[in-house]
């Protein structure tokens, strides 16, 4: 007998049910996982985390500035422009009244601004949305949290910054013959004033210049009524004996950023006293 049509279509559906079946689990390959950061930074995840957090901070203060503990510091030493054209005011003559329409600017490669009053000097910092440095500020950003000798280190290096120069023939009570008057603004121009940041290893690790010679320069100490102090000392000190001059440095303890003078008021000016603004962070 000869097996009917429908009998062989249905034995066909049941073979192919019975072809054998893989077992095996399927998985979807997720695409590769792309790492960021360097191979070093990975290493150290926690350095590096610390690192961008201290990039933050730095970018809170303005370009022309450093960020030293919770406030900002002037890289260079402080120089005056009109506070409308941005035109510079001579860093060689006293801004006088005109100080009202001038403010501070920090910048590289200028003559810093000398002749100038603690009054002024305030006025130009705030005038440009800072103020003057504190005493303590100030010495904060010389000698850091370790306390430092000099803006670089604990061991002086010969003319890494610009202090230790003959000083200007200049008249003083002692000297009351002198080519100079201290107010003179031929001074800064033939003796050893050095533009802002040209003595580019006097600097601390944030990247601020000069604190150590150069200019002396205005802090607040938070007694206006008395005299203030200047911080950092300047290109030269004078000692002269029958005629002869030669360079006096103050003592070896002394020197860098514990060199202070004190004892002028804040209303006085000379060619050898200038400035540089602080500010606050801004969170």
């Amino acid at each position: 007998m000869k097996p009917k049509r429908e009998t062989l279509v249905g034995l066909l559906f049941l073979a192919s049910c019975l072809q054998p079946v893989s077992m095996k689990p399927k998985f979807d390959t997720p695409a590769p996982r792309k790492l960021e950061g360097t191979i070093e930074e990975r290493a150290h995840p926690l350095e590096h985390d610390a690192n961008q957090q201290e990039d933050i901070y730095a970018s809170l203060c303005p370009q022309d500035m450093a960020k030293v503990e919770n406030f900002c510091v002037d890289k260079y030493e402080g120089t005056l422009v009109n506070a409308e054209t941005g035109e510079p005011w001579s860093s060689y003559k006293n801004p006088g009244n005109t100080i009202s329409g001038l403010k501070a600017v920090s910048r590289a490669g200028v003559v810093p601004q000398a002749y100038i009053t603690g009054n002024q000097a305030a006025i130009a910092c705030q005038n440009a949305g800072k103020r003057l440095c504190t005493d303590s500020e100030w010495l904060q950003v010389c000698a850091g949290s370790e306390g430092r000798r000099f803006p670089y280190g604990n061991d002086e290096v010969s003319e890494q910054c610009n202090y230790g120069k003959m000083h200007p023939d200049v008249r003083t009570a002692e000297k009351p013959v002198a080519k100079y008057d201290l107010t003179d603004s031929e001074i800064n121009k033939v003796y050893a004033l050095a533009p802002a940041g040209k003595y580019n290893q006097c600097i601390t690790p944030e990247e601020v210049y000069d604190l150590t010679g150069n200019l002396q320069e205005w802090v607040d100490d938070g007694s206006p009524a008395v005299p203030n102090k200047l911080g950092g000392g300047y290109f030269g000190a004078p000692l002269c004996s029958g005629g002869v001059c030669v360079v006096q440095e103050p003592a070896k303890d002394n020197r860098g950023c514990g060199f202070q003078v004190v004892g002028h008021p804040f209303t006085y000016w000379d060619y050898s006293v200038g400035f540089r603004c602080c500010k606050n962070i801004q969170h």
